[in-house]
């Protein structure tokens, strides 16, 4: 009988209560308490009183015993005493694999009104591949995931409510109902598209071997009223197994802010994920790693890259860069 509770516990969905009355729930959990092994005691306790509202015990105990509260904190703590006071950071921590093999693409203003609908749309470089079912994904929608990863980690949740105010302000954007109604169409775009990424394991590039692959919705649920710049937003879970797997790359997005181009800015969050000491890598390699168009010719492809690496080392994020003779990108940071 104890065990079947138990398990019944361990399969509770987000967001149902656990118990309809404290007399009840008293009971639930000293039944629970007694199945579970004593060196967990204090970690379930700490699950019940806080977080069984949100993650199922299983998936709490698969975190580490932490939600995105605690693994938030601890993160940013350890940002901090490297990088400066609270009040000079604005980070955002996106997921490595997002950030090495991305879905999102450096696009002109003209070719966002004609957006292609995507079916099992591959990307693939030497870290990964990416199959995006949905709207194709741009820079301006990766600013807007940005933003609510920052509010995510401020509010400690993955469900929150925020406004296209605080969200302009976040990304570093002037105000205003264009703003507006972009921020809403990147918001359903987001929701909307499907992503299945698979992160190869980098010490065996020749066999291509997949470490690990994660699947769903960047967004969960967004809800948006006509006529109102409130919003309410669910951040899908499976990104917090990712925080909780330790797996995230922090950007710093009053630097991003200040990018003006959409190729220095995914070249920017793609560097981020790497030490840049100087590890060339292959022109087109970069390239993909980016997804910048390189069906045009290689003296194009080279004028991009030199002007984005420029405008990166002008704002302090790279120290210097050069593209030699054999087409290899050197870049240090």
């Amino acid at each position: 009988m104890a065990n079947k509770t138990i398990l019944e516990l361990e399969n509770i969905p987000l967001g149902e209560s656990v118990a309809k009355n404290g007399t009840d729930q008293k009971k639930e959990f000293e039944l629970a308490l007694q199945c579970v092994e004593p060196n967990e005691k204090a970690h379930f306790m700490k699950w019940w009183a806080a977080f069984q509202d949100l993650v199922t015990w299983e998936d709490f105990k698969k975190k580490g015993y932490q939600h995105l509260s605690n693994i938030v904190e601890e993160v940013h703590e350890h940002i901090l005493k490297a990088q400066g006071k609270p009040e000079q950071l604005k980070l955002a921590f996106m997921p490595k694999e997002i950030a090495r093999t991305s879905p999102f693409f450096p696009m002109k203003r003209a070719d966002m009104s004609n957006r292609p609908l995507y079916k099992d749309f591959v990307i693939e470089n030497r870290w990964g591949t990416i199959t995006v079912s949905g709207p194709k994904l741009s820079i301006n929608d990766e600013s807007v995931l940005l933003a609510v990863l920052f509010l995510a980690k401020k509010h400690r949740t993955e469900r929150f409510e925020t406004d296209y105010n605080e969200i302009c302000g976040i990304m570093g954007v002037s105000r205003g109902t264009t703003q507006y109604t972009a921020i809403a169409e990147g918001l359903e775009r987001l929701a909307s598209s499907i992503v299945n990424t698979k992160l190869y394991e980098t010490e065996n590039l020749e066999k291509r071997e997949i470490a690990r692959s994660i699947t769903g919705a960047i967004l969960s649920n967004v809800d948006q009223t006509p006529k109102s710049t409130k919003v309410s937003v669910f951040l899908n879970p499976y990104f917090l197994a990712l925080y909780g797997a330790n797996m995230t790359t922090g950007l710093n997005l009053d630097k991003r802010a200040k990018l003006k181009g959409d190729v220095a800015k995914a070249l920017y969050r793609f560097l981020e994920t790497h030490s840049g000491g100087g590890v060339p890598f292959g022109l087109i390699t970069l390239c993909n790693a980016v997804n910048l168009n390189t069906d045009q010719p290689k003296a194009e492809i080279r004028k991009v890259v030199r002007k984005s690496l420029a405008e990166l080392q002008k704002q302090g994020n790279i120290k210097r860069w050069k593209i030699d003779k054999k087409d290899l990108v050197h870049i240090f940071k």
